[in-house]
C-alpha cells in the first residue's frame, strides 16, 4: 500500500468520528459547502471524489441530490456506505474505491463533481481535472 492510501486508511475512523462533531472545523466546512451547492443549483446527480466518510453526500442526499462517492481508502468508503445506507439501498454501487487514481464511474454520468481538499494530494492536477471533466 502506498503512503497516501495507508495514511487515509489509518485516518478513516478519525474522520468518521469528526463528521459527527459539529464543532470540528472540517465538519463546519462541509456544512458550508453543502449550503453553497444547494444555493447555486437545484438537486442533480453528484459525484464526490475523495468523499471520505460521506458527510457531504449525506447532507446533499437529504436535500434531494442523487449522490455517489469515491475514495482511495476502503475505511472511508465503508463509512460513507454506512452513512448513506439510510438513503439508498444500493450503496455498494454508489460508493466505490478509487484504485490508482482511476474514477470508477462512467464519464458524463454526473452534473456536478466535487473534490474537496483533494488537490493538495494530486501530483499532476491538470490531467486529473481533464479526466473528471471528459
Amino acid at each position: 500500500m502506498d503512503d497516501k492510501k495507508e495514511t487515509w486508511e489509518i485516518a478513516s475512523e478519525i474522520w468518521a468520528r469528526q463528521a459527527e462533531d459539529h464543532q470540528n472545523k472540517f465538519t463546519h466546512f462541509i456544512y458550508c459547502v453543502t449550503d453553497l451547492v444547494a444555493r447555486i443549483s437545484s438537486p442533480k446527480r453528484l459525484l464526490d471524489v475523495g468523499c471520505g466518510p460521506g458527510l457531504l453526500c449525506e447532507l446533499l442526499a437529504e436535500k434531494g441530490w442523487d449522490v455517489n462517492g469515491t475514495d482511495l481508502a476502503e475505511g472511508m468508503i465503508g463509512a460513507a456506505r454506512q452513512r448513506l445506507s439510510k438513503h439508498y439501498s444500493d450503496v455498494s454501487h454508489r460508493f466505490l474505491l478509487c484504485k490508482d487514481g482511476d474514477i470508477p464511474f462512467q464519464k458524463q454520468q454526473f452534473n456536478v463533481i466535487t473534490a474537496l481538499q483533494v488537490f493538495p494530494y494530486i501530483e499532476k492536477y491538470k490531467p486529473f481535472i481533464e479526466k473528471l471533466s471528459s
